[in-house]
C-alpha cells in the first residue's frame, strides 16, 4: 500500500509531502495513504510550473515529492517529473521523490534521491 511505502521512507505523523500528481487513481491513493498515517500534504495543481511548485514545496518544508513520470493537459504530455527536478533543485528539505509511471515520457531519475512507486511499493510488502 502507499500508506506502507511512505512510513518505509520514514514519514510520520505530521511530516510534510507534496503531491504533484495527474488526475489519474494513484493521486487519490496517494492522498489516503498520507491521511491514514498523519502526514501533512500538500496537493500542487499539475498545471502549475517549476517556480509555483518550489514555492510550495520550500513553504511546506515536504521532506517527500510524489509525482507521476508524466500527466495529459489539453491532449498534450506534460513531464511532470522534469517540472518537480526542477522545482526540488538545490531544496534541502527534499530527500525523496517517489514516481508513478504513467504514460511514455522518458524519465531521468536521480539515484541518491529518486525512486519508482512501483519499485518502492514491491520492497516494502516484501518486508511483511
Amino acid at each position: 500500500s502507499y500508506a506502507r511505502v511512505l512510513r518505509a521512507e520514514g514519514i510520520r505523523p505530521g511530516d510534510r509531502i507534496a503531491i504533484y500528481m495527474p488526475m489519474i487513481p494513484e493521486t487519490a491513493a496517494v492522498m489516503l495513504a498520507a491521511a491514514r498515517i498523519g502526514a501533512v500534504h500538500c496537493v500542487v495543481f499539475g498545471g502549475f510550473g517549476w517556480e509555483a511548485l518550489r514555492e510550495r514545496i520550500a513553504d511546506s518544508g515536504s521532506r517527500v515529492v510524489l509525482t507521476a513520470s508524466e500527466g495529459r493537459r489539453g491532449g498534450r504530455a506534460v513531464p511532470l517529473k522534469a517540472v518537480v527536478d526542477r522545482a526540488v533543485a538545490g531544496l534541502s528539505s527534499v530527500e525523496r521523490v517517489l514516481v508513478v509511471r504513467h504514460g511514455d515520457t522518458p524519465v531521468a531519475m536521480t539515484e541518491s534521491r529518486d525512486r519508482w512507486m512501483a519499485d518502492a511499493e514491491r520492497e516494502s510488502s516484501a518486508v511483511d
